[in-house]
């Protein structure tokens, strides 16, 4: 379930593993909050998300773990959005000569029903004959949301 405050959501996870040194997942503990946005920039649809997590390692020799990331959630086209993300890990529990890394992402969505109606309908719109390729229907709706 997801508490809306306008455009603000709050989070707030615990998770716990009855794990030991050498288990699948290094972490007994966890805990994150963070804030999503969105209405970013007078968009609808994009968001903006922040977080922190702490982690509580199964081996006692390792520090504990903390993170703190970002992310943007940009909207290209009805179908497709983008994602860039920043992660800065402290203490990281699976390499312990670090004392901090960082990790950049790219994440992408796309809605492949949304692409195919909107195709599906440009065919029947002109009697069942296919009058555009799927691509042609790409370009318009790219130029669209660009100009």
């Amino acid at each position: 379930m997801v508490q809306r405050f306008g455009r603000f959501i709050p989070f707030v996870r615990y998770g716990y593993a009855d794990v030991n040194a050498r288990g699948p997942t290094p972490a007994k503990h966890m805990a994150s909050v963070g804030l999503v946005i969105d209405n970013i920039f007078g968009q609808d649809t994009d968001r903006i998300g922040f977080g922190y997590t702490w982690a509580d390692p199964a081996d006692r020799a390792l520090h504990k773990q903390s993170e703190i990331d970002a992310h943007y959630r940009g909207q290209l086209t009805p179908e497709i959005q983008i994602a860039p993300t920043l992660s800065v890990i402290f203490d990281p529990v699976r390499n312990p000569d670090e004392d901090r890394i960082s990790v950049w992402g790219f994440r992408t969505r796309i809605a492949l029903q949304g692409l195919f109606d909107r195709w599906l309908f440009e065919s029947e719109k002109t009697g069942g004959k296919i009058r555009r390729t799927w691509h042609d229907t790409l370009d318009s709706t790219t130029r669209r949301i660009a100009w």
